[in-house]
């Protein structure tokens, strides 16, 4: 049964409040106010810009054997586990093989092609031992993955463990620009709900249903937009970005609300960092075509007076998740001067995230 973005909402926010109650996972107290008339995130592709060969199928590759010699692995955005339990974006080279698509859920299986290439701390989603098998319905941009019955034999400790082993596995497949939508099966029965929690799967599983999901403070059921942010996480041997779908009061302005909440900051009790100083102010955001132009009051330089590597990392990912855009133009009080002359021009959301982990 085929359930509207709108209700599918509704009973999301339902189960998530249900899930997260009592969990410490709403969000830091509203600093600002975000426009109250309702919208709805339309899907959209934005992983065209971090797949490195955006026009590869997930059922096949090149089927040119001089092409292959040239290049026997392409880069690829994988989700994980890591320590803290959030699903984690890593970028590595996978064989480039026919059934990509197929190859690329193989290293998401524990003792996989993975294992070895996986920083300390980082697990795949997937148990041991399961066979699966994909195909794409391509007018649908649905990928269809049915799984053996070792699928079942996941670990969650929670209802939360669970939806996070499923946005582990739609944020991977909708990687591809072919894929916006993935439904699961076991030995070709369609998987309803999670067994172990009894998380439910509503229709089939989409970017618009979260990753690493929290709550914002004041927020009314059906009166939504969720927003993914890119926030930070650092750990004794590696730093690294971690995407956080917050649900915030519905707003039209997403652009604006993005960076809003990116300064507000991430919840207590997550180990992730925000760079940008909660004083910094939004002084602009527009929308147009593939970019997102931002403008900021001067505390986005921080106290050095220079625009990090950092604040960058997270406004390009954040805005570009969010939005049709491919790029951002980052200004100060309405001008590029007082940039790096690399940092005065539009930046490209990058193909690669997390890759130096590996």
């Amino acid at each position: 049964m085929m359930i509207g973005n709108g209700m599918k909402w509704i009973i999301m926010f339902s189960m998530v409040a249900i899930l997260l109650t009592g969990c410490g996972l709403y969000g830091p107290e509203e600093k600002t106010e975000i426009d109250p008339p309702p919208a709805t995130l339309e899907s959209q592709d934005t992983t065209g810009s971090t797949l490195e060969v955006t026009n590869v199928n997930p059922d096949q590759t090149s089927s040119s054997a001089e092409n292959d010699q040239d290049m026997k692995t392409v880069k690829f955005t994988i989700y994980f586990l890591d320590e803290k339990g959030d699903v984690v974006p890593l970028t590595m080279d996978i064989p480039k093989v026919v059934g990509i698509g197929q190859e690329v859920l193989n290293y998401m299986i524990v003792d996989g092609p993975a294992a070895a290439m996986l920083p300390a701390g980082f697990k795949p989603v997937i148990p041991a031992g399961t066979k699966l098998s994909m195909k794409v319905v391509a007018d649908q941009k649905l990928a269809k993955v049915d799984f053996s019955r070792e699928f079942l034999n996941y670990e969650a400790e929670s209802a939360a463990d669970e939806k996070k082993i499923l946005d582990a596995i739609t944020w991977t497949l909708t990687e591809f620009p072919t894929v916006e939508q993935v439904e699961i099966t076991v030995n070709g029965y369609p998987l309803t709900e999670m067994p172990k929690w009894k998380t439910p799967i509503l229709g089939p599983l989409s970017r618009l249903d979260g990753i690493n999901l929290e709550l914002a403070n004041n927020i009314q059921m059906g009166h939504t937009t969720p927003v993914t942010i890119y926030f930070q996480r650092t750990t004794a041997d590696h730093e690294y970005l971690v995407p956080v779908t917050r649900l915030i009061p519905a707003t039209e302005d997403i652009a604006k609300a993005t960076i809003e909440q990116l300064i507000l900051g991430p919840k207590s009790g997550t180990d992730l960092t925000s760079s940008l100083l909660p004083s910094t102010k939004v002084l602009d955001v527009k929308v147009s075509n593939n970019l997102v132009v931002a403008d900021f009051s001067d505390d986005l330089l921080g106290f050095n007076q220079e625009l990090s590597q950092k604040v960058i990392d997270m406004i390009v990912w954040s805005l570009t998740e969010n939005t049709p855009a491919k790029s951002v133009q980052i200004k100060v009080q309405g001008k590029t001067e007082t940039l790096k002359e690399n940092q005065s021009k539009p930046i490209v959301r990058p193909i690669a995230i997390n890759a130096s982990l590996l």
